[in-house]
């Protein structure tokens, strides 16, 4: 198809558009993207509510749920909890999504390993000291400091608002 002038190119995109608003219920137990999107630094509240959602899958499933789980979800820049609260990690410079090798890095290496290490040094106060960072005006953790990364509310859609409609 060869698009000739603006008009042919609106069209295009109100048929593409009308296509992709449509919804699929002959499978309806598929994940499907939320609606409405929106690119907003996650707050410190929600923040942490994905980070105990993280804890609570992994202390469930003994570790392993949550590693299926997240490497499922790394190549979108989400663990499971930020997933369930509709949250992506980014480049804090540019704004895309990390690749899930960065979330490896950030989430075992640096979260994981390297923050463990550390609070064995400092009697657990690096762990008080990287939530601490939550509540500055850019949100970036040590973490996210160190990695060069930030957190954005990529979806009203959480779990949630899911819960409140039921």
């Amino acid at each position: 198809m060869t698009i000739n002038n603006e008009r042919d190119t609106s069209i295009l995109n109100e048929r593409d558009t009308s296509r992709l608003n449509e919804r699929d219920t002959s499978r309806p137990f598929e994940f499907r993207e939320p609606r409405r999107r929106v690119t907003q630094l996650a707050t410190p509240q929600m923040r942490l509510v994905a980070f105990f959602l993280d804890g609570i899958i992994f202390s469930l499933s003994f570790g392993i749920g949550w590693c299926a789980w997240f490497f499922i979800t790394a190549k979108d820049g989400a663990t499971p909890g930020h997933f369930l609260m509709g949250q992506k990690v980014v480049s804090s410079t540019g704004g895309e999504v990390i690749s899930w090798q960065k979330m490896v890095l950030r989430e075992i290496f640096v979260k994981g390993i390297l923050m463990w290490v550390i609070a064995g040094f400092t009697m657990m106060l690096i762990y008080i000291l990287d939530g601490a960072f939550l509540f500055t005006e850019k949100r970036r953790t040590i973490h996210d400091l160190v990695l060069g990364t930030t957190v954005i509310q990529s979806s009203e859609e959480t779990i949630l608002t899911k819960f409140q409609k039921m």
